[in-house]
């Protein structure tokens, strides 16, 4: 399954390209995370990578990217027992984008799937038998995998890329708490063009 689904991405991609005027980027974005229930509350995050766009017909562009991500919760303060994690992920967004505007400036509306795989990360959380704080492996306690839409829009003016974005993981993102993880994103990146 997931080679059919490379292949796929990469014939879209080589004919994209082949047809089309593309772009190669850079972003970054400074990020909210949670969990979608009333004992979490956000963490601060950030993601860094690279980010294609290529026109696929008169209003639509795919802009997929590779990201390296950081995300995570925290309990709300009256919680028990008190928690705290995050993990680093790598994150792959393909996002078809309906453009308005033109080649200088254009506002876009953004939507597509995200997948998220965590490489690692912290977690610790509080003993109410002994009172003790534990340092246990996240991985042993949160899902690695995460998949779900993501929406947004964004302003291309000449080269510089600005976006907004939220993301809904489908998958219940711990074993023994409630919750899907959420993701708001503000998004500032540089586009070169390649073709």
């Amino acid at each position: 399954m997931k080679k059919t689904i490379i292949i796929i991405l990469l014939s879209v991609l080589t004919y994209a390209s082949a047809n089309s005027q593309s772009y190669l980027g850079v972003r970054g974005s400074f990020n909210i995370s949670s969990l979608s229930t009333g004992s979490a509350k956000s963490r601060p995050g950030f993601s860094v990578g690279a980010m294609y766009s290529t026109h696929l017909s008169d209003y639509w562009y795919f802009q997929p990217a590779i990201l390296y991500n950081l995300s995570g919760s925290k309990s709300v303060s009256k919680f028990k027992p008190a928690y705290s994690g995050y993990t680093y992920n790598l994150e792959v967004p393909l996002i078809l984008s309906r453009r308005f505007g033109d080649d200088d400036i254009s506002f876009g509306l953004d939507f597509g799937p995200f997948m998220k795989y965590g490489l690692h990360g912290g977690y610790w959380v509080d003993d109410l038998t002994t009172g003790e704080r534990t340092r246990p492996n996240i991985f042993d306690h949160q899902k690695r995998f995460d998949i779900g839409p993501q929406v947004g829009f964004s302003v291309i003016v000449y080269s510089l890329y600005i976006g907004y974005s939220f993301q809904y993981g489908m998958i219940k993102a711990w074993d023994d708490r409630r919750g899907n993880y959420y993701n708001s994103c503000m998004t500032f990146g540089y586009l070169f063009q390649v073709r």
